[in-house]
């Protein structure tokens, strides 16, 4: 992404740890899926879905590697790879992400 149209308040880190991802769709059927975080940040992360998910769409995940388990919501979602979509969420106020020190 072009560095002048990047308007995160946050830098994002590259991962690749499991995220269990649990949703109701426009039905009000609870769908869930586990899937893959691509990046990271103390605010937020983008995750690859199967399926799109609407703007503001509230949805609950646990990334255990991460530390992560709380809810969060959809801020963008767009195709990739084919069937799959990169999906950028919020996370709620009282959920933030900490990197954690590797010791040396």
């Amino acid at each position: 992404m072009d560095p002048k149209y990047d308007l995160r308040r946050k830098a994002r880190i590259a991962c690749n740890h499991n995220v269990t991802v649990v949703w109701r769709d426009s039905s009000g059927y609870e769908k869930y899926a586990t899937t893959k975080a691509m990046d990271v940040s103390e605010t937020g992360m983008c995750m690859q879905l199967p399926e799109p998910l609407p703007q503001m769409q509230s949805l609950l995940l646990r990334a255990s590697k991460l530390g992560l388990c709380g809810n969060a919501s959809v801020r963008h979602c767009m195709r990739i790879n084919g069937n799959n979509y990169a999906v950028g969420v919020q996370f709620a106020s009282d959920m933030r992400w900490k990197p954690r020190l590797e010791r040396v």
